[in-house]
């Protein structure tokens, strides 16, 4: 633009569409969350930047000094480099399993049914981890679950309804300031004083979100269901507890923080907390 003055900026809009790539060493068989129906996969990419704005600008001083006057009052300049972008998509995910249906309405009637047994082998399957007798075959039936996710893979546990990467990270945000003065020893050498101070607005930039929405657990009420509890991040209630022999009142903590919730920020590779740094640089 001038001398005393350089600059440059940049916009960008796009926005990159797949089918959940596999980004697996090797090729896993649980990635796809419906075989039957691949179109549970299409939807945004996990590295979908729908906007970004970056620049530059370089200022110097105007005037041209030479002598002791050009020693102290020339060669100063200040440089900045900022970007914003819109924040990156993630999937409301789910933790916990489905229960398999150990006690069928074949086992209930192998049990006995409403006459025998049948109410033990619906009571038993409540209790993860439990068995009941089948009187009628005298074999212990085992209560385990279909596997740790939604659809009992083991793999993807988002849930279908909501899509994939249909939420966003908060916008990431840096700037980069450099104040610079080149002091000359020659015509072929010279000093540079500087000091930076990298993400100098100190900007929170989320690094890890809290993407687990509902937790899947065991109906204690009707055999062979599953809830689906919805992670507030709120103390659920209390409970009694006894310490040193008297009963004391202490509240039940949900173990999963609330779904969209930040647990990190500024750790990544590019994103980090302010810092500030002076140096001194020899140029010949």
């Amino acid at each position: 633009m001038s001398r005393a003055l350089e600059g440059n900026a940049a916009y960008t809009w796009a926005h990159a569409i797949d089918d959940n790539q596999n980004e697996a060493t090797f090729a896993e068989r649980n990635d796809v969350y419906d075989p039957a129906d691949p179109r549970v996969e299409h939807g945004t990419s996990n590295y979908d930047v729908r906007q970004r704005v970056a620049g530059g600008v370089v200022v110097r001083e105007p005037w041209r000094l030479r002598g002791p006057a050009g020693m102290f009052f020339g060669g100063y300049s200040l440089s900045a480099a900022g970007a914003w972008r819109r924040g990156l998509p993630y999937s409301m995910r789910t933790t916990g399993a489905v229960p398999t249906p150990s006690c069928s309405y074949e086992n209930w009637l192998n049990a006995g049914g409403a006459t025998g047994d049948g109410a033990n082998c619906l009571k038993a399957v409540t209790q993860p981890d439990e068995t009941f007798t089948n009187n009628t075959a005298g074999m212990a039936v085992p209560i385990p679950s279909l596997g740790e996710n939604l659809n009992g893979s083991g793999g993807e546990d988002l849930i279908p309804a909501m899509g994939r990467n249909t939420f966003r990270y908060p916008a990431a945000v840096n700037l980069d300031l450099r104040f610079t003065k080149r002091i000359r020893i020659s015509d072929r050498c010279s000093f540079d004083v500087m000091g930076e101070a990298l993400n100098a607005l100190n900007h929170r930039n989320v690094t890890n979100i809290q993407t687990v929405g509902y937790r899947v657990s065991n109906d204690t009420t009707h055999a062979n269901m599953a809830n689906l509890t919805w992670q507030s991040g709120e103390k659920p209630g209390t409970k009694t507890v006894l310490v040193n022999g008297s009963s004391q009142t202490q509240y039940v903590f949900d173990p999963t923080a609330a779904f969209g919730g930040v647990t990190n920020a500024n750790s990544g590779a590019v994103n980090r907390e302010r810092q500030m740094q002076v140096g001194l640089r020899l140029n010949f």
